[in-house]
């Protein structure tokens, strides 16, 4: 087994394994079902489901940067999945947000350039 480990860092046996067919960043893992986010935290997604038509955008239940304009529609949104368990009762701005509560699990997807919200684009 050590000698796997060792072939597997050298960069002879990578060369040995044929050029890689991956040339781009783009996530490997496309995810339709929102059971399975959940198991994709922290890594580098693909989500495509229906944009809800609330104040806060989901997409499969994780919290996107969505345009108004593209509720109840088929969307794809590319990013980081990150997993928050909120503690106290969620407030914005000095007011409890509805639907969330304490003790609640919640997910968002982020863009990993700026950290922000990812935004989804038409399907």
């Amino acid at each position: 087994m050590g000698g796997l480990a060792l072939c597997l860092l050298s960069s002879a046996c990578a060369a040995s394994a044929g050029p890689s067919t991956t040339t781009d960043a783009s996530p490997q893992i496309v995810i339709t079902d929102a059971a399975k986010v959940d198991g994709a935290v922290g890594a580098l997604v693909t989500l495509v489901g229906v944009q809800t038509r609330t104040k806060w955008p989901t997409v499969l239940g994780a919290d996107v940067d969505g345009d108004y304009a593209m509720s109840d529609k088929r969307v794809r949104v590319t990013g980081r999945i990150e997993k928050h368990l909120q503690a106290g009762p969620p407030m914005v701005d000095g007011a409890y947000v509805q639907g969330r509560a304490a003790g609640s699990t919640s997910y968002r997807i982020v863009d990993p350039k700026t950290g922000a919200l990812a935004k989804p684009s038409l399907d």
